[in-house]
């Protein structure tokens, strides 16, 4: 293929994009849609759409979450280079953990389509961390205090023990997950992979930086406990 050929097929292809784009957004713009809560945007997507299917509710999600990270591509430039860099880094390891974390609970649960739609959804979680991460850095540094350290002391432990018990299973476990057709040397497989980012994140967060290390000790907290029973269940 020529370059003009190569050129054309690349704009016709940009040109779909921005149209499936535009069609996604109801005739919004990213701020519009923005200026709504992620609630908020849904109901009104899947109101205009007259689909309230668990499908559509995904879509809603997938068209909320590409404004999040358009806003976040052009905010994240006007930081200072390390601090972009880190948590730019933060982002590549949170992502990876959360799909992990959320592969590993639904291996344990033999499946499911909550566990499907939770991760067509999560693109609004991931751009909402780091754009609280983006405006965290453009912020004088905190005053350290005892309340937030004992936070971030409590969720690494926390954290340790979850991926430790996700990663224990017993001949006895074993024995019951293979009945059910569970894959268990999957579920071992992905938590190692999720206990060796963790291992990973944990160096990049800077301890004078109190709020940034809450923040994203939250967001690894939340996932791996997002499909717990909740009290009452």
């Amino acid at each position: 293929m020529n370059r003009f050929c190569t050129a054309l097929a690349v704009a016709a292809i940009a040109g779909s994009a921005l149209a499936q784009g535009a069609e996604g957004r109801l005739g919004k713009s990213c701020e519009e849609i923005l200026a709504m809560s992620p609630e908020q945007w849904t109901t009104y997507y899947t109101q205009q759409k007259a689909d309230s299917s668990e499908a559509s509710q995904d879509a809603a999600a997938r068209v909320y979450g590409s404004c999040l990270k358009e806003r976040n591509d052009a905010a994240v430039k006007d930081l200072q280079a390390p601090d972009r860099d880190r948590i730019l880094k933060y982002k590549e390891l949170y992502v990876q953990f959360r799909q992990d974390a959320i592969q590993v609970q639904s291996l344990y649960a033999g499946g499911g389509t909550m566990y499907t739609h939770a991760s067509a959804r999560a693109v609004v979680a991931d751009e909402s961390l780091f754009y609280t991460l983006i405006l965290i850095n453009t912020r004088p540094v905190d005053i350290p205090n005892l309340e937030r350290r004992m936070r971030m002391f409590d969720l690494i432990g926390w954290i340790r023990k979850r991926l430790g018990e996700n990663g224990t299973i017993t001949e006895a476990e074993r024995k019951d997950l293979a009945a059910r057709g569970v894959a268990w040397k999957d579920i071992l497989t992905v938590n190692r992979r999720a206990m060796t980012n963790f291992d990973k994140i944990l160096p990049l967060l800077p301890r004078e930086r109190q709020a940034e290390c809450v923040a994203v000790l939250e967001y690894y907290w939340h996932w791996l406990t997002n499909f717990d029973p909740k009290p009452g269940e």
